[in-house]
């Protein structure tokens, strides 16, 4: 969803079903079927993303570029909790000081938040970092503000002729060498019942598959964070 973008509003905001798993490779069979399907366009393959650390906060929190992205996951389907809804926001610098407020609003002190701000209303990227910088610092419970995953994407498309929801589904599968050598694969969409459809497709599962785990970029971000390893 496009909208006409102010410090309070997003440049844009989208939400959408989302089944993701990472291993040390990806199975060819699967990638090469994978492959034969519509390859998505224009879209980046190299970059980089810079994921956020704010404690006690089970936000997904990232800077691509200078866009600051916020990723909340909505739900997670009743049947199979792999698959979960998330919301995504994303936001050009400066941003309103209520966004900030909302993310560490339940972390950092009043008095201490209102003096490292100095009453603004908006904020640049180097004050917002600067404000996290002092969640590290009062906190002392991590080693690490943040952490830059290095990734090479291909998207692909895939449609369900049995089922006309709208866009079809897309289908990740990234290489992602910094902070750790290993792949992801995602499939993303407005509708459940198509993400499912395309699991029973594809034939991915737990089973078909047990060397990939079935997790959220943000539950593998509290590996990375601890500077731990998922493999």
């Amino acid at each position: 969803m496009h909208q006409k973008q102010t410090n309070e509003q997003p440049l844009y905001m989208e939400i959408l079903w989302e089944w993701r798993a990472f291993g040390r490779h990806i199975e060819p069979n699967l990638q090469r079927v994978i492959q034969t399907l519509q390859k998505k366009p224009d879209k980046p393959t190299i970059f980089q993303d810079n994921y956020l650390w704010i404690p006690n906060c089970e936000i997904n929190l990232k800077l691509r570029v200078d866009e600051l992205r916020i990723k909340r996951i909505l739900n997670s389907d009743s049947t199979d909790k792999t698959i979960q809804q998330w919301m995504t926001q994303a936001y050009n610098f400066p941003i309103s000081i209520n966004i900030l407020n909302h993310l560490v609003g339940n972390v950092l002190d009043p008095d201490e938040l209102s003096t490292e701000l100095e009453d603004q209303k908006i904020i640049s990227k180097n004050k917002f970092l600067s404000v996290l910088q002092t969640l590290l610092k009062v906190s002392k419970q991590r080693k690490s503000l943040m952490i830059t995953v290095k990734k090479d994407r291909e998207m692909y498309l895939w449609h369900n002729a049995d089922h006309d929801g709208g866009d079809n589904v897309a289908i990740e599968i990234v290489k992602i060498s910094e902070p750790e050598r290993l792949y992801s694969i995602s499939l993303e969409h407005q509708n459940l019942k198509s993400i499912k459809s395309d699991l029973s497709y594809l034939n991915i599962s737990v089973d078909s598959y047990p060397e990939m785990k079935t997790l959220s970029y943000l539950e593998v971000l509290r590996y990375w964070f601890d500077g731990r390893k998922l493999y």
